[in-house]
């Protein structure tokens, strides 16, 4: 018998995790699907800005958040091969919390509302039936096909979607490629501070997270890539071995074992993609260049306006037409701000100038650091 559903949700991270739980405590019937198994380690900046923390709130989580132990955070600093520094201090207090702590929190809470959670399926296929509502998904779990159906669907399968599923995007034929990586390290203390160290072929950040850990992540050209070695391991020391102060700041640093990852390919600069056939949320409609650290906070909050539009819909109350012109506009509306100013930053810090232009830009225009990390921000 095929298993039917109100809706499913594909991606089980942050905003898809977020979506089926909050779909679930308005009393649907929702699958949570993702092709990986949990708890793993992902590529992230495991930095939750102040306005994730307030999106959290929205989702009753953030007592549960908060007894994970995050590291409290209170300000940025840019840091570049030649020792100059900008300091900004931020607009709140955000948290580190490691997305194997928080993928997994998430994923309780959504069970706990109702959901159910099949990790470990693969989407082979996404189709109508017939032309009226309802969608047929076609899985692959150890080596066996199966069917299930939903009224709705929501990909929320990141930056990544594989060819042939909602979401997916074709490699530009020209430009740069970025490719992800991130581990976690003891031994070494950055206080309440998250840490962007800059090169020309990318940037890597240094954020605290729970139990006193650091998770080091990193955003790299595909050309550096190369040149490093095949594994994330090798890119992250490649990285730290071309900036001498973040050569200085690791030199005692512990790699913690497992906690390698890797992502590729990270698309920058790419426009958003709201629909496509279905709804997209999180990372699969739109990314925002990690230097910013809101990518947490658009994820939850795309969730936020896609789960309030789903639910009128499997009420009833809004047609699939109406629904996708009112997600799309909300979307436009609140992201392509941030992202345009993301973007602008991602672009200027690449400029061989940046290193000595931007820290006197900074000292000599008061507020100018703030103005742009709140420019960046939902």
């Amino acid at each position: 018998m095929v298993q039917e559903f109100d809706a499913a949700v594909l991606g089980a991270g942050v905003a898809g995790a977020s979506l089926a739980k909050t779909l679930a405590d308005k009393g649907w019937n929702t699958v949570l699907i993702d092709r990986k198994t949990f708890p793993r380690h992902k590529v992230c900046g495991e930095f939750m800005s102040p306005e994730s923390i307030g999106l959290l709130h929205g989702l009753q989580l953030e007592d549960t958040v908060s007894a994970l132990n995050p590291a409290r955070i209170t300000k940025a600093r840019l840091i570049f091969p030649n020792g100059r520094i900008i300091e900004v201090p931020l607009p709140g207090t955000a948290l580190g919390l490691s997305r194997y702590a928080l993928d997994t929190t998430l994923h309780k809470a959504a069970v706990c509302s109702g959901a159910s959670l099949l990790d470990g399926h693969v989407v082979q296929a996404i189709s109508q039936p017939s032309a009226g509502e309802g969608f047929a998904i076609q899985l692959r779990h150890s080596g066996e096909i199966q069917t299930i159906e939903a009224r709705t669907v929501v990909s929320a399968m990141g930056g990544s979607v594989p060819a042939g599923l909602p979401g997916h995007r074709r490699l530009p034929d020209k430009g740069e490629g970025y490719i992800g990586v991130k581990a976690h390290y003891d031994n070494m203390a950055i206080g309440s501070a998250v840490e962007l160290y800059i090169l020309k072929d990318g940037y890597l950040g240094l954020s605290p997270v729970e139990d006193g850990k650091i998770n080091a992540a990193a955003l790299v050209t595909s050309r550096l890539a190369k040149e490093s070695g095949s594994s994330a391991i090798l890119i992250m020391e490649q990285f730290i071995d071309m900036h001498p102060p973040l050569r200085k700041r690791m030199s005692q640093a512990e790699l913690i074992p497992g906690t390698a990852a890797a992502v590729f390919p990270v698309h920058i600069g790419s426009r958003p993609q709201i629909w496509d056939r279905i709804p997209l949320a999180g990372d699969t409609a739109a990314v925002i260049p990690p230097l910013c650290g809101d990518g947490m906070a658009m994820a939850l909050r795309s969730s936020q306006l896609c789960a309030g539009m789903a639910d009128q819909f499997l009420r009833g109350e809004l047609s699939y037409e109406n629904w996708r012109q009112a997600y799309t506009h909300a979307i436009r509306s609140e992201f392509l701000r941030p992202l345009n100013w993301g973007n602008m930053l991602h672009r200027l810090l690449k400029m061989p100038a940046a290193a000595w232009v931007l820290p006197q830009l900074a000292n000599t225009v008061p507020g100018l650091s703030s103005r742009l990390v709140r420019a960046t921000r939902l």
